[in-house]
């Protein structure tokens, strides 16, 4: 039972065991109000407690106006991480687990902060590369047709972001030097180009994908890497500094 919650704008809704108890509890992005984390009380019930696991507001202490989540262990301790997506002119927001039922705010250090001028929505982590370290993923599009032509910095068509991990706590974008797939924007549509992202990972075809569509119209855009491997699930990599497993991908995604 989850009840005495305040009336919030609710998006994504996500599950995780993200206090590492054995249960799975439940963390929900919300628009222009705090999101919340449901602690699972181990017998049917969740208690509310995002302002004090530190992931209701980014680290400025600020509301935002979140999309899409979703969690991994980026960095290889065992716990799992959270990213949201936000609406545009901010960051999407990392949020590390600290291993105590709370999570610190790592956007900018980690090097998510650099990119402001996108409306995310659906969001992955997956390992486009397989080298055992999750990357991330984030699907964008305005909502509102009526920002072009008006000299803003968000177009209402917006490519999608492709943050490679470097194994050490923080990400590079290579979106530009991933290829088309991830470049390209949806041609025109007659609605808004309201959108998801969708792991997918055939069973006879190891490699990860991922589906961005157009909700309400009959559109689709897949982006996949062009190199099948073996996939490997260490839980964590350790590189000497300037080994080639520190550089980012530079092959390309196609459409």
């Amino acid at each position: 039972m989850v009840a005495g919650t305040p009336p919030y704008y609710c998006f994504t809704v996500l599950t995780g065991d993200f206090d590492d108890d054995g249960w799975p509890d439940l963390y929900v992005a919300c628009d222009s109000t705090p999101s919340m984390l449901f602690h699972n009380n181990h017998d049917g019930t969740f208690t509310e407690r995002a302002v004090a696991a530190g992931v209701a507001y980014n680290e400025d202490g600020r509301e935002q106006a979140g999309m899409g989540t979703d969690a991994a262990d980026y960095d290889g301790d065992g716990w799992l991480d959270i990213v949201k997506t936000n609406f545009s002119d901010d960051t999407s927001t990392l949020y590390h687990n600290n291993h105590d039922g709370t999570f610190s705010d790592v956007t900018f250090s980690a090097g998510l902060g650099k990119n402001t001028q996108f409306l995310g929505w659906g969001t992955l982590f997956l390992d486009i590369d397989n080298d055992g370290w999750p990357d991330l993923f984030i699907a964008n599009g305005h909502v509102y047709p009526e920002v072009d032509g008006r000299g803003l910095n968000t177009p209402f068509r917006e490519r999608k972001v492709l943050y490679w991990n470097e194994h050490n706590g923080k990400f590079s974008d290579i979106s530009l030097n991933a290829g088309p797939g991830i470049v390209a924007t949806f041609p025109v549509q007659r609605r808004s180009p309201t959108v998801r992202a969708q792991r997918i990972e055939a069973q006879r075809q190891p490699q990860l994908g991922s589906i961005v569509s157009a909700i309400g119209d009959e559109l689709g855009e897949f982006a996949v890497g062009h190199r099948p491997r073996s996939r490997v699930h260490p839980v964590a990599h350790q590189f000497p500094p300037g080994s080639a497993a520190q550089a980012p991908p530079r092959w390309p995604f196609r459409r």
